[in-house]
C-alpha cells in the first residue's frame, strides 16, 4: 500500500509540474519503469500507468514505459532513459 502511495504521489507531483509549464517547443517525455510485476498486474504498475495516461491527455506529455522483468533490469532501464533525456516518474 505504502509503495502505491508513493507511486500515485510521483505522478501527482509530476502531472502538477507539467500544468505550469505553459506551451513549449518541445515535447516533454515522461517515462515508467515498472517493477517486476509489469503492466497488467493491477496494482501499483497499472495505477502509475494510468496517471501517466491522464497526464498524456490532459498535458500533452508523451509516455514511455520499460518493464522489469527481474531487479537486474532497473539499471539497465534507468540508463536508457537517462541517456533519451526522458523524464521519470
Amino acid at each position: 500500500m505504502k509503495k502505491l502511495f508513493a507511486l500515485l504521489l510521483i505522478v501527482i507531483l509530476a502531472a502538477g509540474a507539467l500544468a505550469g509549464c505553459g506551451e513549449t517547443k518541445e515535447s516533454v517525455v515522461v517515462g515508467m519503469i515498472t517493477d517486476t510485476g509489469g503492466l497488467g498486474d493491477q496494482s501499483f504498475n497499472d495505477s502509475a500507468w494510468y496517471g501517466l495516461e491522464r497526464a498524456e491527455t490532459d498535458f500533452g506529455v508523451e509516455r514511455k514505459v520499460l518493464e522489469s522483468a527481474t531487479a537486474d533490469d532497473y539499471l539497465p532501464n534507468l540508463t536508457s532513459f537517462s541517456e533519451e533525456n526522458v523524464e521519470l516518474t
